[in-house]
């Protein structure tokens, strides 16, 4: 598997550096701060981490959908995309 491959070259961009030069956790630091500057400016908000990710996924009708939100099962994966995430910053950016 080619990494280069598997993302957007946005993403590439943003962590090649880090990640040619083996600094695998910079890398990863580096995708948390393109995820939080597509989180603010699709969601409008300007927040950071946890409280970010509620805003821009959580609610009845968030900044950003996922989906239609019509079915029980698209309302669920919203809910559970935003969970995994709040779970990263918090585990992972903000140990």
């Amino acid at each position: 598997m080619n990494i280069i491959d598997e993302i957007s070259n946005e993403l590439w961009e943003e962590i090649s550096t880090n990640y040619n030069n083996e600094k695998y956790s910079k890398a990863v630091e580096d995708a948390f701060f393109q995820l939080t500057k597509i989180l603010r400016s699709s969601s409008g908000d300007t927040d950071d981490g946890a409280k970010l990710v509620r805003k821009a996924l959580s609610g009845d009708n968030p900044p950003i959908l996922l989906n239609n939100q019509i079915t029980q099962s698209e309302i669920d994966y919203q809910r559970g995309i935003m969970d995994i995430t709040i779970g990263m910053y918090t585990a992972i950016r903000n140990p």
